[in-house]
């Protein structure tokens, strides 16, 4: 199965650091995790990535079931240097959908 495009995006930034990348791997208790250096602009960082904004980017971490472990400092178990193969895996949240709909949007039946 295919990484989703917001995780490979992320490993490609990761896996080929500049000298101005806005995120790093850093090890933090012994797991490896991603750490943003700054806020930072995804769309000019992220391949393919059209946010804009960083809080964006931290809703991606979230969705993608990346656990804030310190400020700008996400950990996923299955995120890992040098182990693509192991972003197939992961999933994004489900949006969770309304049971029921509010009056206002019923239709009047006739």
């Amino acid at each position: 199965m295919p990484a989703p495009r917001f995780v490979a995006s992320l490993r490609i930034v990761l896996d080929t650091p500049t000298q101005d990348c806005p995120v790093q791997w850093k090890l933090k208790d012994g797991l490896h995790c991603v750490h943003a250096v700054r806020s930072f602009d995804p769309s000019l960082h992220l391949p393919g990535t059209g946010a804009r904004s960083f809080g964006t980017f931290v809703r991606q971490m979230h969705n993608h079931h990346f656990k804030s472990v310190d400020p700008f400092t996400w950990y996923h178990e299955s995120f890992r240097p040098g182990c693509p193969w192991l972003d197939g895996g992961m999933k994004t949240r489900r949006r969770v959908q309304r049971r029921t709909k509010s009056p206002a949007c019923s239709q009047p039946q006739e």
